[in-house]
């Protein structure tokens, strides 16, 4: 091992060099290594990266990717929106057949 090289593992998402990337030294990309074998292993599983000044602190298998998030708000609005037109056109109906009902007893 290098003398100048920390022996404590620690990794960094980070911007380098205009792109994203991944900085570690080599202990911290050990570490991940091992993160990413054990959540194949156990896909259920949230598996934590343990190593220092990271910001990348859990692996976790997750297929299909999910939605951003922005994503599954406007879902739910859309999905919000149907309901209350479906529940408008329904009371409007029920509305109607009450009206209908009271003409043709009267």
């Amino acid at each position: 091992m290098n003398p100048d090289e920390s022996s404590t593992p620690w990794l960094e998402a980070d911007e380098w060099e205009g792109d994203n990337g991944l900085l570690g030294n080599r202990r911290g990309l050990e570490v991940l290594r091992e993160a990413i074998d054990q959540a194949l292993t156990h896909p259920d599983d949230a598996i934590p990266v343990l190593a220092d000044r990271g910001s990348i602190w859990i692996v976790k298998l997750c297929d299909p990717p999910p939605l951003p998030a922005q994503r599954r708000l406007r879902d739910k609005i859309v999905g919000g929106m149907i309901i209350a037109i479906f529940l408008s056109i329904l009371l409007f109906a029920l509305f109607g057949l009450s009206q209908l009902i009271k003409l043709l007893s009267s």
